[in-house]
């Protein structure tokens, strides 16, 4: 395969506008793409991919990938979030970037964030707009937008603060609001903003993560803030409570499994639901050696015991005189017995580990280690999940397809995840190269 010419910057600017205009003519709503049209728009972006970004041309050599080998989306092929704390992925030069968001680096430190290039806000901000209008605002946009997590402002290059003031500002009247202030949340504001909506009988759209919206939930219940009432038609968006609303679902009587859709794994399932079935455990959670900033604790058996984040030495033990302990990684693939749901009013925000720490007193929380499997998270930030172009074209496939493809993304993966096994060392060796240079630094 020889490496294509960089294409000049209307050919970018040219595809952009047309996914523009495909994208907002979808939201109006408009007629859904059939997968042809979605795999031309696959192909066209992955060409420009190739011409115009020699790291990611190089990666698709190296597996023996080229534009003549992509006929659709499910051929893409992926790049491990390693690559972006050594290299620039973007069509063109890293000075075309209008945007520069960095991954939050909680899994290797601030000193190994990652940058995550955007080359055109526009066509971030259409694919975004059009997602919440459908899916989050169900095409009423009368909703007064409060958004809880700290904004650009306070948290440069954050691609979620960037996300949420665009939405406040730019979709329904624009005149939603943040309570997030430099110090932390504003919960007297928050209380007062959801009072003057509903004064002005109008719905809210609650824009927060699980853990700030349970925290609210906490302070109304032991009285440090106000109970408030959110007026009828309100909207939650927030990145918990799965569960809560499979539970329709899962109702047969038969364990089920949880599968955190950042993970990569080879982990075999029927082992894993073998072991829970052998210790008839109400709940178990592979885990790995691997290191982490918090782990899980289990004892000699094998059973749930407590937590521990291993950066400050805090503890929580659930269980008397637990003996010798072992610290996991979780795996973020459960399997649960429906007796789970009768031991929970599950209500809200919820954490699943709180709630497996509540139960280990009590009841079998087993674990799996699976040491010898593959095992990659795909989010050591907010937004670094890939290229702005291939991230929104592996968006569009829900957008416009909807959960049914989903099974089709999924087997798309799998392949993925073998080329990503090729490439992890080549992709990772700078970064840890990189990370002992770093480390290897005299003090100032």
């Amino acid at each position: 395969m020889s490496m294509p010419r960089q294409p000049g910057a209307d050919a970018f600017d040219f595809l952009s506008a047309q996914l523009i205009d495909a994208i907002q003519a979808w939201s109006v709503p408009g007629p859904a793409w059939d997968e042809s049209a979605l795999d031309d728009w696959a192909r066209q972006a992955f060409r420009l991919q190739c011409a115009g970004n020699a790291s990611y041309a190089k990666y698709c050599h190296a597996r023996g990938v080229g534009p003549s080998d992509v006929s659709g989306w499910r051929d893409f092929v992926p790049v491990p979030t390693a690559a972006f704390r050594v290299v620039d992925l973007i069509v063109g030069r890293p000075s075309d970037a209008r945007l520069i968001f960095l991954t939050s680096g909680t899994t290797r430190g601030p000193s190994a964030r990652g940058r995550h290039l955007v080359r055109s806000p526009e066509l971030y901000r259409a694919s975004l707009r059009a997602a919440f209008r459908v899916f989050v605002l169900k095409g009423d946009e009368s909703a007064k937008l409060i958004a809880l997590p700290p904004s650009f402002t306070y948290e440069a290059h954050s691609s979620l603060g960037w996300m949420l003031d665009d939405v406040r500002s730019g979709i329904g009247s624009g005149d939603g609001v943040s309570v997030a202030r430099a110090t932390g949340i504003d919960w007297e504001a928050l209380g007062l903003e959801i009072r003057r909506a509903a004064d002005a009988g109008r719905a809210v759209c609650l824009l927060g993560t699980s853990l700030g919206l349970a925290e609210w939930l906490d302070r109304m219940r032991d009285g440090r803030s106000a109970e408030v009432t959110l007026p009828a038609g309100s909207v939650l968006m927030d990145t918990g409570g799965g569960v809560l609303k499979a539970r329709p679902c899962l109702e047969d009587d038969q364990p089920f499994i949880l599968y955190n859709v950042d993970v990569y794994t080879n982990l075999d399932i029927r082992k894993l639901y073998d072991h829970h079935m052998k210790n008839d455990a109400l709940v178990t959670i592979a885990v790995t050696g691997r290191q982490t900033s918090r782990s899980l604790l289990f004892d000699k058996d094998g059973y749930l015991a407590g937590w521990q984040h291993n950066q400050t030495g805090e503890q929580r033990l659930v269980r008397k005189h637990p003996g010798i302990l072992h610290a996991y990684a979780n795996s973020c693939v459960h399997i649960l017995d429906q007796d789970f749901f009768a031991y929970n009013q599950l209500e809200g925000i919820v954490s699943l580990t709180d709630i497996y720490l509540g139960l280990a007193a009590e009841h079998k929380i087993s674990c799996f280690v699976h040491n010898d499997d593959f095992w990659y998270n795909s989010t050591g930030g907010t937004m670094n999940i890939g290229w702005q172009e291939i991230l929104l074209i592996l968006l569009i496939v829900l957008l416009l397809f909807g959960a049914r493809k989903i099974p089709d993304l999924a087997k798309g993966l799998g392949k993925g995840i073998r080329e990503f096994k090729k490439g992890m060392s080549e992709i990772e060796k700078p970064a840890e190269e990189e990370e002992k240079k770093t480390d290897e630094k005299p003090e100032d």
